[in-house]
């Protein structure tokens, strides 16, 4: 406990935030910055973590956006001139669902067994939100800690998700870009039952520049999900139409 109470004063000495640990039906994405600078005194490799809200919303025929915090992003990785560029981000999720559990990440680890995939599920359950030091442990956790310091080295308990996984569910950013697929498997509850393949559910589209259009987003789109035709496409349409009924009068007056 005395640990825990010192970390959150050096925390709030750095400006920085541990929040409350994130509820377990929730779908999370996660910056850390594993390569970067030192950032207002504390550890290289802060965390900056976002709930993105109900799993069960992120479907293959749903469409979602959610914000990024310009303000906090900064806090987190400001003192990074390469932020942009070499900080890494993911998504991941674990919970229950009736009859058994679910575990969503953006990373297709192949088959899991029962006793990978409840570890990394209890795991993401544990993932607080927010900006904070990323330095962890298991009684103070972290994304580092939990998931995954970078898309190359894992996660620091060497028991979390990247360890569960055998592979990173994230990506760096290129220009403060990335898009991620997001998969899903899920594990029935009772003796000697296995993960369900990992299934494709839809991509998730994440702008981390402060300027620009689409700038601090974050787009789910579901893989069954028909892209809107661009405003060019729909003046062809347009064209092809008039163009159907001019002929179609010059035929009716030529039968006349």
């Amino acid at each position: 406990m005395k640990n825990h109470l010192y970390k959150a004063a050096l925390l709030a000495a750095l400006g920085l935030a541990l929040s409350p640990v994130a509820k377990a039906a929730d779908l999370y994405v996660g910056f850390n910055d594993y390569a970067g600078t030192t950032v207002s005194g504390a550890d290289a490799g802060n965390d900056y973590v976002i709930d993105l809200g109900a799993f069960t919303d992120f479907t293959t025929t749903s469409t979602l956006q959610s914000s990024i915090s310009s303000s906090l992003f900064t806090s987190a990785f400001g003192g990074d001139a390469n932020d942009l560029n070499n900080v890494a981000v993911g998504a991941v999720a674990g919970g229950a669902t009736t009859g058994g559990s679910y575990l969503y990440a953006t990373v297709n680890p192949g088959n899991l067994s029962g006793g990978k995939f409840t570890a990394a599920k209890n795991d993401v359950s544990s993932i607080p939100t927010g900006v904070y030091a990323a330095a962890g442990s298991a009684t103070s956790p972290t994304w580092d800690y939990l998931v995954a310091q970078s898309p190359t080295v894992g996660d620091q308990s060497g028991n979390g998700v990247y360890s569960q996984f055998g592979v990173s569910p994230e990506s760096s950013l290129v220009s403060g870009d990335v898009t991620l697929t997001l998969w899903g498997s899920t594990l029935a509850t009772g003796l000697g039952k296995t993960p369900t393949a990992f299934s494709e559910l839809g991509t998730l589209t994440i702008d981390a520049n402060s300027t620009g259009a689409g700038a601090d987003t974050i787009t789910f789109t579901g893989a069954d999900v028909t892209p809107a035709p661009e405003p060019t496409t729909y003046g062809i349409f347009a064209g092809v139409g008039l163009l159907g009924l001019a002929l179609r009068r010059q035929f009716a007056a030529k039968v006349a």
